[in-house]
């Protein structure tokens, strides 16, 4: 297939032709490295690219090589051919391993060792070292090194090797937990096992699938090195299939995303996210069903929930835990906050791995949370929000020290939307201990209307970072449209960082309790990138200003 070969071809038969007609010793010839000759003598002189050119010598048991650097001309390759009658010194010499020749096909039994189960490897591994090979039958690389394997197997047998060799059907019922155990996800996968006490050593093959490779790789690999490959532990057979379930069913159906929140008030939630014509949840419900009845029964606070993707109620829910395969299960419980920590379960579906995995995570869950996950309900009770509420104490609060506001109204729809969010900001702002009070103006108390005024509100919600600048109170404004408390957090440990050079600055104001005048130009780089702010000073008062170019 390789076409500058092809396009060598000529000008190589040519040399032959003409190195015959003027006698030289030298010979011409040609090697295919893809064929199982041709492969592992090929390997032997390091080639791996095409064509490659070397002039070869014979040195005793071994093979002095030279190799062609020049262009592929007749003229050069000619003279090289002509005038090179040593090896290169600084080579090293090649000696060539003899092939093996497999034995005649045996009439009897099959010296390739079947193994079906853990307790089998063990017992085979009792007698000797075992090269196994895992595969699948439908595998086409499988199905065509098949012979060889069994040449293999005859091989070692007639030549009184203790190394035996065997094979592993990673599709059976058997096989799979035992090839997902040794780490095989693709096929044919070849690794040297040795018993190791309770464990079983590894040794991977890497080489080309010849009967000549295989057989100095079984006849030279005599222990496993653990530092290079570890020792593999080999479960428990998995257990006897579970009785289907009897009498009504605990798991609870979750149809929406308040009736989750009310749920998680009680405790928290292992979640099962499904379809109904997926395969896999089908034949993980009576697993799921018997984990309920085993929970309850035990009295463990935990509740075995369930939510059909498909349904109305359910497809955003799915959507906003980031489902987008089934069966999908998830450790869920709530933070306090209106939110949802998440821990997802990866493992065997089983009834032990579903119970261990719970066990660990209500340890601590917060130590192996991934996400929290906001859950947006119909009402909040601001009452309960942990924002702060400063109606007619902002600006003396801004004065001493950093404030994200939120400026409301309680008939607002956006508002309403965003609460649980700011509660949840503030709380881990508190959390993180960022210095930085999170906080909320009713902007219809009349307490509040002035400041509101103030600050230049017009429309709700309006949110503004303010901070002490001088005797005067700094202000950043909040201008993206994402309100996602992942939005609101990346924007407040930028604003913390440093407020007077934030693209979002406006006017401050000032301590006599009005708006500077002083305006501020946000410049922006490549592509529309922020950068920084710089103050614009006023030239008149009637506000036109000149710019100042003060960066700040």
């Amino acid at each position: 297939w390789c076409g500058h070969c092809k396009k060598l071809a000529p000008t190589w038969e040519k040399m032959a032709e003409l190195a015959e007609k003027d006698g030289l010793k030298n010979q011409v010839a040609e090697l295919d490295c893809t064929t199982n000759a041709g492969k592992p003598m090929c390997a032997q002189f390091g080639v791996s690219g095409f064509p490659k050119m070397k002039m070869l010598f014979a040195d005793g048991d071994s093979v002095g090589h030279v190799e062609f650097a020049g262009s592929r001309t007749m003229d050069q390759m000619f003279s090289f051919l002509k005038n090179t009658d040593k090896p290169d010194p600084t080579k090293d010499k090649v000696k060539l391993q003899l092939r093996k020749v497999a034995p005649p096909p045996s009439s009897g039994p099959s010296n390739v060792k079947a193994i079906e189960s853990a307790s089998g490897l063990h017992a085979l591994l009792e007698k000797g070292p075992l090269f196994v090979k895992f595969f699948a039958p439908w595998c086409g690389h499988c199905k065509a090194m098949a012979p060889t394997w069994v040449q293999l197997a005859d091989l070692a047998a007639q030549e009184g090797k203790t190394t035996q060799v065997g094979e592993l059907d990673c599709t059976t019922e058997a096989g799979k937990p035992l090839c997902g155990q040794f780490g095989v996800k693709g096929f044919p996968k070849m690794k040297m096992l040795f018993a190791d006490g309770d464990k079983v050593g590894v040794v991977s093959y890497e080489g080309l699938r010849g009967l000549d490779n295989m057989y100095d790789f079984l006849e030279k690999t005599v222990k496993p090195d653990p530092e290079k490959e570890a020792s593999v532990k080999l479960k428990a057979a998995p257990a006897a299939p579970l009785p289907p379930p009897t009498g009504p069913s605990r798991v609870v159906s979750i149809e929406d995303t308040a009736a989750l929140t009310s749920l998680l008030q009680t405790a928290p939630i292992m979640i099962k996210f499904f379809a109904p014509w997926c395969g896999h949840c089908k034949k993980m419900a009576p697993t799921w069903v018997h984990l309920a009845d085993q929970t309850d029964k035990a009295g463990t606070k935990i509740t075995i929930a369930e939510v059909d993707c498909t349904t109305n109620g359910g497809k955003p829910l799915c959507s906003k835990f980031g489902v987008n395969g089934f069966p999908k299960i998830k450790y869920v419980f709530s933070d306090g906050a209106g939110g949802a920590g998440v821990v997802s379960f990866s493992g065997a579906r089983s009834l032990e791995g579903f119970a261990e995995f719970m066990t660990k995570t209500s340890a601590d869950p917060n130590a192996v949370k991934e996400e929290t996950v906001q859950l947006v309900v119909a009402k909040f009770d601001e009452t309960n929000s942990k924002a702060l509420q400063l109606d007619g104490k902002l600006v003396e609060t801004a004065r001493e020290g950093d404030v994200f506001v939120k400026f409301y109204s309680p008939s607002c729809g956006h508002c309403k939307k965003l609460a649980p969010t700011w509660s949840a900001l503030a709380g881990e702002a508190e959390a993180k201990k960022l210095g930085v009070k999170v906080v909320k103006v009713d902007c219809t108390a009349e307490a509040s209307k002035p400041e509101c005024k103030l600050f230049g509100v017009k429309a709700f919600p309006t949110l503004k970072y303010l901070f002490r600048d001088g005797d005067n109170v700094g202000v950043v404004k909040y201008d993206k449209k994402d309100r996602s408390l992942k939005g609101l957090q990346s924007f407040l440990d930028e604003a913390s960082s440093d407020p007077h050079s934030h693209t979002g600055r406006e006017e401050d104001v000032l301590k006599s309790g009005v708006r500077s005048k002083k305006k501020y130009v946000h410049v922006t780089g490549a592509g529309g990138t922020p950068k920084y702010s710089y103050a614009v000073e006023p030239l008149d008062d009637d506000g036109s200003a000149k710019d100042a170019k003060a960066e700040l």
